[in-house]
């Protein structure tokens, strides 16, 4: 369910529900003439967020084995200082709190398209660094990787409010009602699951591990001049939007619709990058303290293949269902799924299977 997330809808009138008015032609973003591809660059954008988001789980499993093998018993290719198994796979997530709220603001100061450029940009550079400068001693080479993976995180994290504008925004040069440009935001992040399968998908065939990370800036560098090619969106009446922005969240019924989402991502974040950024090390508890890396990666890729399934179905019903009954049927899917994953494991470790 990686990327369907429930949005947050602003109403109009004081009212707790979404309005379903036309947008108007030429307020905001290109014509439709003017974008050969309308819902790339949100789409691309989020690729490049669980791409990046992902890469370093597997890439430190590269760094760690030795002749394509990962286990307690081999001595590794890079060996981890203890310092770094507490800040490498949070690093892109501390950056990535700073990004949201500081990219979310520049969109609506600046335009989503100048904010856009700046993230993805940082993205590239944090996923450059971390490849053309981790050379030299071990303690060197993961240190760079983690500063790189910080910078990375503020662009990534950026690209999560900006991307899901950009979609709706897509919407409203086509001049459809406020549910279908939530609906294309919902299949922009759709391409959440492609990208966070795609690490291992390179990591198949035993990539090293800078050219996995390297890869990175290609998502974010084709956002990047995408952005750059696209005509600036016109910000007509900003001060009435600010103003109107502000009644809004004024409005207490407002803060429980927000209270609301924003507790469903955070506890959804926890259960699935918790699943996501460890899924090297879960694997290794599942089938052993020894595995080869491609089958490692094959392991994974199959635990992911599920996910995009699970994404598809949830595009599928989108139209017919409310976000709130879809949302509170996938969490109880979630979590019991993750239950019944405890439950064996453990059945099966007490009987020494």
């Amino acid at each position: 369910m990686a990327g369907l997330e429930p949005m947050l809808p602003f109403s109009k009138g004081g009212s707790s529900q979404l309005e379903l008015e036309p947008f108007q032609e030429g307020t905001l973003g290109t014509s439709q003439e003017k974008q050969c591809c309308p819902g790339f660059v949100s789409a691309c954008s989020n690729f490049s967020i669980q791409y990046n988001y992902t890469s370093a789980s597997i890439a430190a499993a590269i760094m760690l084995s030795d002749n394509d093998n990962i286990g307690t018993a081999v001595k590794p290719d890079f060996p981890q200082p203890a310092w770094v198994g507490h800040y490498l796979l949070g690093a892109v997530f501390m950056g990535s709190v700073v990004g949201m709220l500081l990219m979310g603001y520049l969109g609506d100061l600046l335009g989503i398209r100048p904010a856009l450029i700046l993230a993805n940009g940082l993205t590239a550079m944090g996923a450059l660094t971390s490849s053309l400068l981790s050379w030299g001693p071990p303690d060197t080479v993961w240190t760079v990787i983690i500063a790189s993976r910080l910078l990375l995180g503020v662009g990534v994290g950026g690209n999560y409010p900006l991307s899901a504008a950009k979609a709706a925004e897509s919407g409203k040069d086509l001049q459809v009602n406020a549910a279908e440009a939530a609906n294309k935001a919902a299949y922009a992040f759709f391409w959440q699951g492609p990208g966070q399968l795609a690490p291992y998908m390179c990591a198949i065939t035993s990539l090293q591990f800078r050219f996995l990370l390297g890869i990175g800036a290609v998502p974010a560098g084709v956002v990047l001049l995408r952005s750059w090619q696209e005509e600036s969106s016109p910000r007509l009446n900003a001060l009435d939007e600010s103003i109107d922005r502000r009644a809004e969240l004024r409005n207490r019924r407002h803060w429980w619709t927000l209270i609301g989402t924003a507790g469903s991502w955070f506890f959804f974040d926890v259960a699935f990058y918790g699943t996501v950024i460890f899924s090297p090390t879960i694997l290794l508890k599942v089938f052993g303290e020894m595995e080869s890396l491609p089958m490692l990666s094959i392991q994974a890729a199959a635990m992911i293949t599920v996910t995009i399934i699970g994404n598809a179905g949830s595009l599928a019903v989108s139209t017919s269902r409310t976000p709130e009954g879809l949302s509170c049927l996938m969490y109880v899917v979630f979590a019991l799924r993750l239950e019944i994953l405890d439950l064996t494991y453990l059945l099966l470790t007490a009987n020494h299977y």
